[in-house]
């Protein structure tokens, strides 16, 4: 199950479901949010990424923090999004919001299939897989995106550790 909230609604979410079934096996529930900003200049709204992270850590311990960069739908030069990737930047500001949680934090970096071709995978990892035992990408896709051969290429080669 993944969920989208405002802050105040996940709050709200969490006092309200009854989470019995997740409280057996936390693991199954997926709390999503965009918390850094992303490429491509994106100006879409973040949540605040270390109030979204504490709240998870403390009313929903052990569920998996799916953790993501803003990115724009649409980008008006098309050339732009051919070159935008997560750079380090990007890749540091997150790092800065997941450094000090406990090593056993069940993360998931949700990263544009798009954007993730184009970066630097040994920066990525270096910076931020080491970060939590237990790690996953989550890799997505606009319905705006259009993967070329080569970037479908390139994904296949990320190595199967994540």
């Amino acid at each position: 199950m993944l969920i989208g909230f405002e802050i105040i609604a996940l709050n709200e979410y969490i006092k309200m479901e009854n989470l019995t079934s997740i409280k057996q096996n936390p693991s199954k529930l997926w709390l999503n949010a965009d918390v850094c900003r992303g490429p491509c200049d994106s100006d879409e709204s973040v949540f605040n990424g270390a109030e979204f992270i504490s709240l998870c850590l403390s009313k929903a311990p052990g569920t998996v923090l799916s953790l993501g960069w803003t990115t724009p739908l649409f980008v008006d030069d098309e050339d732009e999004m051919h070159t935008c990737s997560y750079g380090v930047n990007e890749i540091r500001r997150m790092k800065k919001l997941v450094q000090d949680l406990p090593s056993n934090t069940l993360l998931s970096f949700a990263v544009r299939a798009k954007l993730l071709s184009r970066t630097d995978l040994d920066l990525f990892e270096r910076e931020l897989m080491g970060l939590s035992q237990s790690y996953s990408l989550t890799v997505w896709t606009s319905i705006v995106d259009e993967l070329s051969k080569t970037d479908i290429t390139i994904l296949s080669y990320l190595p199967r550790k994540f």
